[in-house]
């Protein structure tokens, strides 16, 4: 409730059945560097994506290739407005947006969980697959930790000009 109305600050939930605790990183697919950033932080990536988009967006095909040479975490495919599909079709249409994803993101189609998430107990699933879904931890993060900063703020010293407190509130990774 209320994930999408402050894009700027990650959304936090916590599930005291499996003890676990879910932020979740909302990326601007027009600015590439902060697409980046955030998905150097990530053990999963969430695309959300509607069932009547053939192709990604220009901003979304122009960050892709950036992420892709970053290397791609687990990644779980929620589909929105797929009630709105014929029954006979729903099948069908996740499977071509399943493809879709896959071929731009170059990532094998078992790799991807793919889920509807049109309903309140739709979307319920997708954070309970969040939850359950065992991240793969990139090479790369174990031998170069990382800190994604939310926050910063230098406070200089009132005693001497030359020396003053950083203070750097975020995500830390890979130590």
């Amino acid at each position: 409730k209320g994930l999408m109305s402050d894009c700027t600050a990650p959304r936090t939930t916590t599930s005291s059945r499996h003890r676990h605790r879910a932020s979740f990183l909302l990326i601007n697919p027009n600015n590439c560097l902060a697409a980046l950033e955030s998905l150097k932080v990530c053990d999963l990536l969430m695309v959300v994506a509607p069932v009547s988009a053939h192709e990604p967006s220009s901003a979304v095909a122009k960050c892709l290739p950036t992420l892709k040479a970053l290397g791609i975490p687990q990644t779980l495919l929620a589909l929105r407005g797929l009630d709105e599909v014929k029954q006979a079709k729903k099948q069908e249409v996740k499977k071509a947006m399943l493809n879709i994803v896959a071929n731009e993101l170059q990532v094998p189609t078992d790799r991807i969980k793919n889920l509807p998430a049109s309903s309140p107990s739709e979307f319920a699933e997708v954070v309970r697959q969040t939850f359950e879904l065992r991240s793969e931890i990139p090479r790369w993060r174990s031998q170069r930790p990382y800190v994604l900063t939310h926050r910063s703020e230098i406070v200089a010293d009132p005693n001497d000009d030359r020396f003053a407190t950083v203070i750097v509130e975020g995500y830390v990774r890979g130590v």
